[in-house]
């Protein structure tokens, strides 16, 4: 009976920490514009901000703060970042002196797709 415990931890612990954070790749369109519709010439960086539940508030600080000097491509802005099914999502743009836009559309992480089948049947036989 431990055994047969044992070994269901032992499976089923990997899978739920792997189902529970993971990389996941977020991308956005490139901020042209200031919000008065202006077009923006002192664009600096996005900044990611992550909430663990609806009924959470955004954090003060970002999750991650992304300088245009390092993104691969800013004209089509994307980043990766540890993240868990249920979370919620947004991006914000800043400029040199530190403005900072309102939030992007929200997102939730959804959960990975289920790629790992059962385990095989044991025990088959006839009688």
């Amino acid at each position: 009976m431990h055994v047969r415990l044992l070994l269901f931890l032992l499976l089923l612990l990997p899978q739920y920490a792997l189902a529970q954070s993971r990389q996941c790749t977020f991308t956005w369109s490139q901020v042209t514009t200031n919000a008065d519709g202006s077009a923006i010439t002192d664009l600096a960086g996005y900044q990611l901000y992550m909430r663990a539940s609806s009924s959470a508030s955004y954090p003060q600080t970002p999750t991650k703060q992304m300088p245009l000097s390092t993104l691969t491509t800013p004209a089509q802005p994307s980043t990766t970042a540890p993240c868990a099914t249920g979370q919620l999502w947004v991006v914000r743009a800043y400029d040199t002196t530190m403005n900072v836009s309102d939030n992007s559309n929200e997102i939730v992480v959804a959960a990975p797709p289920d790629t790992v089948p059962p385990a095989a049947p044991t025990n088959f036989r006839s009688q």
